[in-house]
């Protein structure tokens, strides 16, 4: 079993590299509420890339961008409730990618 995640965006600001995360939480007017990125796992010795959803993406010059990502492991149901669009790429070795600009709720879960 796997997680795949695909999806078309548009009305971005163009030209743009973004960060996008699976929240445990879902999204609200607060744009905590999404909670923090889902971790599969939380093994120091597994890299966080390995174990996060990281969805980042390059808008092109009319604001668009495709996101996609395929992880080896599957979200079970109640433990993420949405995709967050962060304000910059995400940094490898910490995770963050800036503030949160947009945020999407998905029922993961099988």
């Amino acid at each position: 079993m796997q997680t795949s995640m695909w999806g078309p965006l548009a009305g971005l600001p163009p030209n743009r590299s973004f960060g996008a995360h699976v929240h445990t939480g879902h999204c609200g007017t607060d744009p905590l509420t999404s909670g923090g990125h889902y971790q599969h796992s939380t093994d120091p010795s597994v890299p966080l890339a390995d174990r996060e959803v990281w969805l980042d993406l390059t808008s092109d010059e009319h604001g668009r961008a495709v996101a996609e990502v395929i992880r080896p492991w599957v979200i079970p149901a109640g433990a993420a409730g949405s995709v967050v669009i962060h304000a910059a790429p995400t940094n490898p070795a910490t995770g963050s990618a800036g503030a949160r600009l947009l945020c999407t709720d998905v029922p993961f879960g099988g």
